[in-house]
């Protein structure tokens, strides 16, 4: 019995955790970016963010850009601050999307720079997604 109501507490704090971050996300400007970050200054909190990433989230790279951000936030970014831009590597929402990535079974096999590269790519369409309506693309990373 004890097991049991243990369970249900944790899937009480699952769901409510849920709730808080489907009711944040996606980020649409750069104070609920700030917000968050201080957040994922909490260890328990990016802990919890990081399996919420791996375990919901379609298990692709662009989901989870798209879960987190809107095109209009991230149009002032780049991943190493290229043309002026605000640098995206250094936020502490890049390296939870890594270590998110990290725990799915199917981008054990790939590198770092295989990441990286879909996330500087994401960020760079940004500005194209912006004005079309979004569109399922079915890219593994």
């Amino acid at each position: 019995m004890n097991i049991r109501s243990n369970s249900s507490v944790f899937t009480h704090d699952q769901d409510s955790f849920q709730y808080i971050i489907n009711k944040n996300l996606p980020l649409e400007d750069e104070d609920s970016l700030q917000r968050f970050e201080d957040k994922l200054l909490n260890q328990g909190y990016r802990t919890q963010m990081v399996n919420e990433l791996s375990r919901y989230v379609r298990n692709t790279i662009r989901s989870i850009m798209r879960y987190l951000f809107k095109d209009g936030l991230l149009q002032t970014y780049s991943y190493k601050g290229q043309k002026k831009k605000k640098i995206f590597s250094t936020l502490t929402t890049c390296s939870i999307i890594f270590d998110s990535v990290k725990k799915m079974k199917r981008y054990q096999k790939y590198d770092k720079i295989d990441v990286e590269q879909s996330i500087k790519i994401f960020i760079a369409s940004a500005k194209f997604r912006k004005n079309k309506p979004c569109q399922e693309q079915s890219s593994d990373i």
